[in-house]
């Protein structure tokens, strides 16, 4: 099984007509992150909001201006129009996230 990751968001963008969003950051907690696996967020008071499913990886040199070797993309796509518009109005950006397998449930 693969372990639990921390991912630090840094740029959001979304494609609405495909109902893909890419998160654009680093990995904080060491963990392995792959395609399958899901993003998961939970508000401060620990409050699920919901998860989106990783579909694609993609690797990069920088992010605003920053340069990391361990700057990646996560491509996640969205169940429905309104899973798009939650995701896009949770403003994630500069938020840590959790990236779990797909198997996991939702935390409580």
């Amino acid at each position: 099984m693969k372990k639990a990751a921390q991912f630090k968001v840094r740029v959001v963008y979304g494609f609405l007509k495909k109902l893909e969003i890419v998160l654009l950051g680093q990995v904080l907690k060491k963990g392995r992150i792959s395609e399958g696996m899901q993003v998961q967020i939970v508000l401060n008071n620990g409050t699920p909001v919901g998860d989106w499913a990783i579909t694609e990886v993609l690797k990069m040199d920088f992010v605003n201006e920053l340069e990391d070797r361990d700057f990646i993309g996560l491509m996640l796509k969205c169940k429905s129009r309104k899973e798009f518009e939650l995701l896009r109005a949770l403003r994630v950006y500069d938020e840590i996230v959790e990236v779990v397998p797909k198997e996991e449930p939702l935390k409580k």
